[in-house]
């Protein structure tokens, strides 16, 4: 039997840079998806197994928010959130799902966290599973490409 899936400190390195994209979410008031200019500055943390990013928004500064991503030593939690997979897709992406249960929309739920890292790509999507539901609503999806010249 394999082991856990392993996230290594070398695939989070390919997300230092400057990124622009855009952040869709899904608006709890009337449940249709919202998209919005954004973009991403990461750096190294304290450690390998850290990034330090910064979101910005052009259009909204008051939202602009700073974060970690922390990796476990065991490369088996990204941030504190079971990787239940690690794929290296087609072009160098390699992609890692995260699950753990949580509260959304006041409500028990199953929450999924999807990275998509290559050198020129990154997307972090979230889908939430209520209890005692099948499907999955994608919450939120950051989509963003390197920042070229920068």
């Amino acid at each position: 039997m394999a082991g856990p899936p392993l996230v290594s400190s070398q695939d989070l390195s390919m997300l230092i840079g400057e990124w622009t994209g855009s952040l869709t979410y899904l608006n709890y008031t009337n449940n249709e998806p919202y998209t919005m200019p954004a973009n991403l500055n990461i750096t190294r943390g304290k450690s390998d197994h850290q990034l330090t990013c910064n979101n910005i928004y052009p259009n909204e500064p008051h939202a602009n928010n700073r974060y970690a991503i922390v990796l476990s030593e065991s490369g088996t939690h990204l941030n504190q959130e079971k990787i239940t997979s690690r794929t290296e897709l087609p072009n160098g992406v390699v992609q890692v799902i995260t699950e753990s249960p949580g509260m959304d929309d006041n409500k028990s739920a199953l929450i999924r966290q999807s990275y998509h890292i290559s050198n020129d790509t990154f997307t972090m999507k979230k889908e939430v599973q209520y209890k005692l539901s099948q499907g999955w609503i994608r919450r939120n999806e950051f989509s963003y490409r390197r920042k070229q010249g920068g």
